[in-house]
């Protein structure tokens, strides 16, 4: 196989949002959702992958390799409550020869071909949760590193982007409901309600934060992989000892505190734990809209982002945070002590907060399993697969594909379409080397080329140095 000297420097990004359903239902092992994957790659009549047996060593390390992989993360950032494995024995399906052309890059097309020859094979939908396209890109020059359904099943990724698991990890996410993840900047003293978002959030792949980033409390509560003792519903004053999200042991790792308007304050501690944020740290806070987990957005405080300057700069500081004047609802953060903080929080007129006992499962209470029904944790579940929004990537010339589904159809209806904005504009590096583009007043994320000889992201999340790397273009 040729050296891979186009690189992944982003990740997808949906262009629109509907209703938003997660991926079909999937087994269950006991409290672990388990979730099969049919990973195939593909050929065309005018293309055909280089070195198919060298790829498919690297589709199957990124996919479902032990460590630095899709699986892998998933495994981690759900506290073990979730599983993505092969679909079939063989892990890899393929090259399977399509009959059509790569050029045009349809997307649509290339999945119901490939389906049709699965079914040739007795493969349907009912054999798997997830299903992943491989192609060769060098006809088709589809203008993303990758593209995927926000709710339901469906990723297509160009042999190139596989190199590393992050384009991969963002693309499921949608799947599993995921949109993307803001950051939203207000003002101190006047809570939550007057607030302006400000670009990602980056605590979570899903808002540029890149793989070695775990992912919200909000979206752990998406996909209830947050037990109830866990998950602290508060409605009367206390002072609660939260332990980092992603650290080991029991107890509780995320506050919920109601708002006058309807939504809600979640309170999170992020810091290293594992293989997971290396670069996150302090309590953030995170606005949820009317109950719905996957409509969240980090509160940041500050007047400027700084989040990149150290890993708590955009973390509530020690000392009282009004999140709710309307209510006289704030909160204090009061000390750490290793893997765990006390956060008071207080409500006007209420008694002052006292000491909580860490919440700990009552006999026999259930924990969360999988999301076979609703799909999610959120106020009200939508049903399974609406919103099959797709999510994708624009050339940095921005340039767009043609043909039939190349817009993101792929069995949807027009309704439910997002279609890509053009133009370049500036960029953002994410937290493994992405460039962020804002084109057309959408948010995208750009892929580009790099020369052999240029140095690029590390798969340890690295990235170049201030310099002419750094000038955000793609």
């Amino acid at each position: 196989m040729k050296p891979l000297i186009r690189r992944l420097t982003g990740l997808g990004v949906a262009t629109a949002l509907a209703a938003v359903g997660a991926a079909g239902p999937a087994r269950a092992e006991g409290n672990v959702d388990v979730r099969r994957v049919l990973t195939v790659m593909v050929n065309f009549q005018d293309s055909k992958l280089e070195n198919p047996d060298a790829l498919r060593a690297v589709v199957e390390r990124t996919y479902f390799g032990k460590t630095d992989s899709m699986s892998a993360y998933y495994a981690e950032v759900s506290l073990g409550r979730a599983r993505f494995e092969p679909a079939v024995k063989e892990r890899v399906i393929g090259p399977v020869d399509l009959p059509m052309k790569g050029a045009g890059c349809d997307s649509a097309a290339m999945h119901d071909r490939t389906a049709e020859a699965l079914k040739a094979r007795g493969i349907g939908p009912k054999d798997y949760e997830h299903i992943s396209i491989v192609f060769p890109d060098q006809v088709a020059k589809c203008p993303w590193a990758g593209l995927g359904t926000v709710g339901g099943g469906k990723t297509w990724l160009p042999h190139w982007a596989l190199d590393a698991p992050g384009a991969l990890i963002h693309e499921i996410g949608h799947n599993l409901g995921f949109p993307h993840h803001a950051r939203v900047r207000c003002t101190a003293g006047r809570g939550l309600s007057t607030c302006a978002e400000d670009g990602f959030s980056r605590k979570t792949p899903m808002g540029a934060g890149g793989p070695k980033s775990g992912m919200t409390a909000a979206e752990l509560l998406h996909r209830k992989w947050l037990t109830p003792a866990e998950h602290v519903k508060v409605t009367e004053p206390g002072i609660f000892t939260l332990r980092t999200l992603y650290s080991r042991g029991t107890g509780p790792r995320v506050l919920e505190i109601p708002l006058s308007d309807g939504g809600s304050a979640l309170v999170e501690v992020r810091g290293p734990s594992g293989a997971l944020d290396s670069a996150i740290a302090g309590v953030h806070l995170y606005r949820v809209e009317d109950g719905h987990y996957n409509k969240s957005a980090l509160v940041d405080f500050t007047k400027a982002d700084s989040s990149e300057s150290a890993p708590a700069a955009d973390a509530l500081p020690a000392g009282t945070t009004v999140i709710d004047p309307a209510r006289g609802t704030s909160l204090q953060v009061q000390e750490r002590k290793g893997g765990a903080t006390t956060v008071a929080v207080r409500f006007a007129g209420k008694p002052e907060p006292t000491e909580q006992e860490p919440g700990e499962p009552e006999p026999g209470e259930p924990e969360p399993t999988r999301q076979a029904q609703a799909g999610n944790g959120d106020k009200q579940p939508e049903a399974e697969g609406e919103g099959q929004v797709l999510s994708n990537d624009p050339r940095p010339d921005g340039s767009q594909p043609a043909g039939p589904g190349s817009d993101g159809t792929a069995g949807a209806s027009p309704s439910r379409l997002a279609v890509t904005g053009t133009g370049a504009g500036t960029g953002l590096y994410a937290g493994t080397g992405a460039v962020l583009v804002v084109a057309g007043g959408t948010l995208l994320f750009a892929r580009r080329r790099r020369a052999s000889t240029e140095v690029s992201a590390g798969s340890d999340g690295t990235r170049p140095g201030r310099g002419a790397g750094r000038s955000g273009t793609a």
